[in-house]
């Protein structure tokens, strides 16, 4: 398809029955010639490709975040293990010391 500027077949009206001008002339060209064409090419290929790598994304990030409060969850459970470990380990130093006190006075 090759358009000449100038000449849309002798119709000086545009689709709306408004008198075209140059540059109006020059717009509905590039409508028909490069948006049209380019509109039809994201909507058949590029938007559902598009939808399907967001829905991607979306599930991975959802993914991400059940992770994280996996994650946080065992997080907490150590740190609460630590902490029981940590205080037998000064009960037992301190009965140790009580043990010692009291042989040390025998």
């Amino acid at each position: 398809n090759i358009v000449q500027l100038g000449d849309d077949g002798g119709d000086p009206t545009d689709e709306d029955g408004v008198q075209e001008q140059g540059g109006a002339h020059l717009v509905n060209i590039i409508k028909c010639q490069i948006e049209a064409p380019v509109q039809d090419l994201l909507h058949s290929g590029l938007c559902p490709a598009a939808e399907g790598i967001q829905q991607d994304i979306s599930m991975m990030l959802q993914d991400m975040n059940a992770t994280q409060g996996i994650a946080e969850a065992e997080k907490a459970a150590i740190d609460s293990e630590l902490e029981r470990i940590q205080h037998l380990v000064r009960s037992f130093q301190e009965r140790m010391n009580a043990l010692m006190g009291l042989s040390l006075r025998l």
